[in-house]
C-alpha cells in the first residue's frame, strides 16, 4: 500500500501507544481497528488540526509489536475453566 495513511491524534497518548482515528469514528490504540485515509485526505485534516497527524502505513506496519490491553483481561474468567 503506498500513498495511504494512518492519522494520528497527537494531543494524547495511552501510555506508550500511540492513538489513531478509528475506523467508524473514535480514537483507537489497536492499530486493526484504525482508519486508512488517502494522502489528500491525510493532509486535508492535518492542514485542519494540525495535530492530527499523517504517518505512511507501510513506516507505522513495521513498528508494530503485540500488546494486551489490560481492561479486557479477568482472572476469575480465566481460572473459571481451569
Amino acid at each position: 500500500m503506498c500513498n495511504v495513511y494512518y492519522l494520528q491524534d497527537s494531543r494524547q497518548y495511552v501510555g506508550n501507544d500511540v492513538l489513531w482515528w478509528a475506523d467508524g469514528g473514535g480514537y483507537t490504540t489497536d492499530l486493526s481497528k484504525a482508519e486508512v485515509f488517502s494522502e489528500k485526505d491525510a493532509v486535508f485534516n492535518n492542514r485542519f488540526r494540525n495535530t492530527d497527524i499523517p504517518w505512511p502505513v507501510e513506516y507505522i506496519d513495521q513498528k508494530t509489536r503485540p500488546a494486551v490491553d489490560f481492561q479486557y483481561l479477568d482472572r476469575s474468567k480465566a481460572l473459571a475453566n481451569g
